[in-house]
């Protein structure tokens, strides 16, 4: 009960210090944050089945420092009507990167690329990120908004050309030589001149004759954002050391319903990791879960327990804000660019048939840090398999135990005080059980389970608090594939799909000597490359079976907030 009146206290300082601080904001305007986000890409102009490769630079608009307030980026390829496709990016100390992928059903046209953080939501959507990516789409006569085809008075160039902008600083950008051959190395060499540290994105992709709108540069858009008016504003929602995620309560007719007789909510991400959330039900029937942030693409299970029979479910709110789009710059088809069309319609035909996405190295980051290599595990292929849970537990594993109480079985774990003696709690509060991520309450649904769906058995032996509510220990049952197979699942959960943060990609390069075509149209991507003040760095690619010239382009922001870009081109014949 110390642990529960603890925990309740801590929140409530949390709440009074959210409360508080945008107060203090008010009378301080010169001290508020006003997050601004910066989004670069590998490049402006896309076939439909392409990824968009983004580099996230959140700062603060009165200076230009990173912002180490927003956990999470909020992204949206958005035309007049909607937003086909939505993803999420974690930023870290005002720094994030991912991809977006472009459905190869995606309809030609100038799409708007919107960025936004709830933090600067609480401020106005007129702050958020917008620039414009040019998606081509030959395989198909569909066009989005603003197209037509060149007529005779056209200009070739159909959108304006903003200029490369640098600072005044001499930047050594360099290749080792100007001309390549297909399949060639490449050593791009670059200094930081700059007084301070800087983080930047460096691409590498050939240039196209192709229309396309050109977005200003970060040196353009960061100087622009100096130059506001900064007025102060209520702070509302931060994703501060991760995603808040929002939902509301319903009944079983899915009705809101507010005052819910229920113990809490829950939400758990099916799978091999214990990823749990407790909710606190507001008299409003509102729901928010806090969390670290949430990586990769999962199945949620949301669960609201009531005191008496009644059902509750959980439906959770968007967490994307659908900006309105009232403008795309215009798209001119021209004749004239039917080659350069096709070619680069091959090499994303080519990537797909021979499924070159697989190139691309993901790297799955640990969900829950407070669990990692924390559990005594037990690998149930190295022991006997015996042909009931309750045997199992019996028979070699000693940290847990079912008992039985008024003829109902419950688990019970053997927790170490802090010398490591083992004992059995008098208290009965029992332990979080999850198979597969999923919690269990009612354990006699464990005792039934089949032990040769289970691949491993996870105890862990201390008390962990979720919000308000406190289990002694943790028993986690991970079966072979993670998809809780067989488990009869309480009326009162909900399974949704769930996309979280993504885990960061490395865009896929063609091994030595692989008899894979290489037509690849990006030769290289960093998205976020640091260096020291006068650090020098190579880099090194190899040119692909595409020919032409290509750029190589850097762009970043120093520690004190100052923007830089600079280029390169070589060509590959």
């Amino acid at each position: 009960m110390a642990l529960v009146l603890k925990n309740t206290i801590m929140r409530r300082i949390f709440i009074a210090i959210l409360i508080i601080i945008p107060a203090i904001s008010l009378n301080a305007q010169e001290d508020m944050l006003h997050e601004r986000l910066y989004l670069s890409t590998d490049k402006e102009c896309y076939l439909a089945g392409e990824d968009i490769w983004i580099s996230a630079f959140c700062y603060d608009a009165s200076n230009g420092t990173p912002s180490p307030v927003s956990a999470v980026a909020y992204l949206e390829l958005q035309n007049l009507s909607a937003s086909p496709v939505q993803s999420k990016i974690a930023l870290n100390n005002g720094r994030g990167s991912g991809s977006i992928h472009l459905p190869v059903s995606l309809p030609t046209g100038i799409y708007r690329l919107t960025g936004y953080t709830r933090y600067m939501h609480s401020e106005s959507e007129q702050n958020f990120h917008s620039g414009f990516i040019t998606v081509y789409n030959p395989l198909t006569s569909l066009r989005s908004d603003n197209v037509r085809t060149r007529g005779g008075d056209d200009s070739l160039k159909s959108v304006a050309v903003s200029q490369d902008n640098t600072t005044g600083w001499a930047f050594s950008l360099s290749t080792d030589k100007k001309y390549y051959r297909p399949g060639e190395n490449v050593r791009i060499m670059f200094r930081n001149p700059l007084p301070e540290n800087i983080s930047a994105s460096i691409s590498v992709s050939r240039l196209d004759d192709l229309n396309y709108y050109r977005n200003p540069s970060i040196v353009e858009t960061v100087d622009s954002t100096r130059n506001e008016t900064l007025q102060p504003f209520l702070l509302d929602k931060v994703d501060y050391s991760g995603e808040i995620i929002r939902g509301h309560v319903v009944d079983e007719n899915n009705v809101p319903v507010t005052n819910v007789e229920s113990f809490g909510s829950y939400i758990s991400i099916a799978g091999k990791d214990i990823q749990y959330f407790t909710g606190e039900i507001r008299d409003s029937g509102k729901v928010r879960f806090f969390t670290s942030n949430l990586y990769g693409d999962g199945t949620l299970v949301s669960y609201v327990p009531s005191f008496n029979h009644k059902k509750y479910h959980l439906v959770l709110d968007s967490v994307y804000m659908h900006p309105q789009v009232n403008w795309v710059p215009q798209l001119i088809l021209d004749k004239t660019q039917e080659a350069v069309l096709l070619e680069r319609s091959l090499g994303v035909q080519i990537a797909q048939a021979y499924r070159m996405d697989t190139l691309a190295v993901e790297k799955r980051l640990p969900s829950n840090l407070l669990f990692e290599n924390a559990g005594i595990v037990y690998k149930l292929d190295e022991y006997t398999r015996f042909p009931t849970m309750g045997e199992v537990l019996i028979e070699f594993i000693r940290e847990a135990r079912f008992r039985t109480d008024n003829g109902a079985r419950s688990l019970q774990i053997r927790m170490r005080d802090a010398t490591g003696v083992a004992y059995y709690l008098q208290d009965p509060t029992p332990p979080l059980v999850l198979l597969d991520g999923i919690p269990i309450e009612d354990h006699e649904k464990i005792y039934a389970y089949d032990p040769n769906l289970v691949k491993e058995i996870i105890i862990y032996t201390d008390r962990y608090a979720f919000g308000s509510i406190y289990y002694n220990g943790i028993i986690f049952f991970r079966t072979f594939k993670g998809d809780f197979p067989g488990l009869d699942l309480d009326e009162s959960m909900r399974i949704q799909e769930f996309r979280g943060v993504q885990n960061p990609r490395s865009l896929g390069v063609v091994p030595e000597n692989s008899r894979l075509p290489d037509l690849r149209h990006t030769l290289y991507w960093d998205p976020i490359l640091e260096l020291n003040t006068n650090q020098s760095v190579t880099v090194n690619t190899t040119t692909s079976e595409t020919t032409g010239t290509f750029r190589v382009v850097i762009q970043g922001m120093d520690l004190k907030g100052n923007p830089f870009t600079t280029s390169t081109d070589f060509v590959v014949k």
